[in-house]
């Protein structure tokens, strides 16, 4: 683990470079090959890759250009309590001891006048993975029953896995999972996880599963939908848990609106039909 603050930004220039250099190059001096994954106002994402190891390391930015953004950050945490980056650099730790998420190499933060201004949070990469998003809209379809089951199932056991202890993600989206496939078992990984908020577990303990459930009856039957709560319970027969499928309904129709424009996204990135891709059996 590593968390370093500085107050002036060529400092945290410096340091970022010397650490992603120990990191990925091993200390040769050869340039890191920077290839960007997506830019916004307020956060990107960079592959950075080592042309002498040809190790990967995912760089993801969180940026506070303007006063206004620095103040909102302030009130969420950033001075007194924890940035959304520091958030997420600890979640990640938690559930990298649980084998389900890639472990966090270093997070550096930059103050501005005591208001945090940029944090850098460099990630390991999960090597041979799919976005689960990108997986149902594209490979899901090809899957045979069999490994359709064991694919519902393998999901179910990782989200109990990491809603033990009360654990509540708040962004468990789809894109927000790396699938990796080795044609006998699936193993899932989560990232982006910087939501987690310790009033969740009490007042949304089912958020994760109604968030996973919007988009699910598009492309799943009742019955396998009903498969997965099984095995996330760990229950043959849903018979005493009418109240808790009712509350999960109940907190899916709350999330509903948002989750299904990330969805909709997906279709237009994946053009893949829904009724291509559900299975009735």
């Amino acid at each position: 683990m590593t968390v370093l603050k500085f107050n002036h930004l060529g400092l945290l220039n410096r340091a970022y470079r010397q650490k992603l250099n120990n990191l990925v190059n091993k200390n040769h001096s050869l340039p890191l090959h920077y290839q960007k994954v997506y830019m916004k106002r307020t956060g990107a994402l960079y592959k950075v890759t080592s042309l002498i190891t040809q190790q990967n390391v995912y760089i993801k930015y969180y940026f506070y250009p303007t006063t206004k953004d620095r103040i909102k950050i302030l009130l969420r945490g950033g001075l007194v309590g924890k940035s959304r980056a520091r958030i997420e650099f600890n979640n990640l730790q938690y559930l990298n001891i649980k084998g389900l998420s890639p472990k966090p190499l270093f997070l550096i933060e930059d103050y501005h006048h005591f208001l945090l201004s940029t944090s850098i949070l460099a990630i390991e990469e999960v090597e041979n993975s799919i976005p689960l998003d990108e997986f149902i809209f594209t490979r899901l379809p090809s899957l045979s029953y069999t490994r359709r089951q064991d694919f519902i199932k393998f999901l179910a056991i990782t989200t109990r896995k990491m809603n033990e202890d009360g654990f509540i993600n708040g962004e468990y989206h789809w894109r927000n999972i790396l699938l990796t496939d080795n044609g006998k078992q699936f193993t899932f990984q989560i990232i982006d996880c910087s939501r987690h908020r310790l009033a969740e577990q009490y007042f949304s303990p089912y958020l994760d599963l109604a968030s996973l459930d919007v988009y699910a009856e598009e492309f799943f039957s009742v019955k396998e939908r009903m498969m997965f709560l099984k095995t996330y319970l760990g229950v043959e027969k849903l018979i005493h848990q009418r109240k808790l499928v009712k509350h999960i309904l109940e907190m899916k129709q709350k999330v509903s609106l948002k989750e299904m424009k990330r969805y909709k996204s997906a279709h237009k990135k994946f053009g893949r039909k829904k009724h291509d891709i559900k299975q009735t059996s």
